[in-house]
């Protein structure tokens, strides 16, 4: 699984949707989450990938109040983890470039065991790429 981080004034239901309509998805489902103050999630699925959108409730809450949790379906085969990193960096521009917004992607512990965030951003002309640590 990969997790991206995103904040936006709008509620779970209203930025799900915009989230989802930028990736073509037009089908929403809503599911029960104990981890949410709302008490659910909503989720779509694209080329066998399951697309989860909840409320923050993980790391970097400070910073970011959603994320965006990317699996596989269920009998989803890839050819290696790799593939699911590759298609989390699209949705990471996409929703970025579609919302206007910085979006995080969660990257692995580096030998520092510092956490580090692959940020994009769009400046309205393109999608930027740079690193936070925490």
């Amino acid at each position: 699984m990969q997790t991206l981080f995103f904040s936006s004034e709008m509620s779970l239901d209203e930025v799900a949707e915009k989230v989802l309509l930028a990736l073509g998805i037009n089908n929403m489902m809503e599911g029960d989450s104990s981890f949410s103050t709302n008490g659910y999630y909503l989720e779509g699925m694209v080329l066998g990938i399951v697309i989860k959108i909840d409320e923050n409730n993980y790391d970097y809450e400070d910073y970011y109040n959603y994320t965006i949790s990317i699996k596989k379906g269920i009998g989803t085969k890839l050819a290696d983890d790799n593939a699911l990193l590759g298609f989390a960096e699209i949705v990471a521009s996409i929703v970025s470039m579609k919302l206007g917004i910085e979006v995080a992607l969660e990257q692995e512990l580096r030998k520092s065991d510092r956490f580090s965030l692959k940020v994009f951003t769009y400046d309205g002309e393109r999608v930027t790429v740079s690193l936070k640590e925490f």
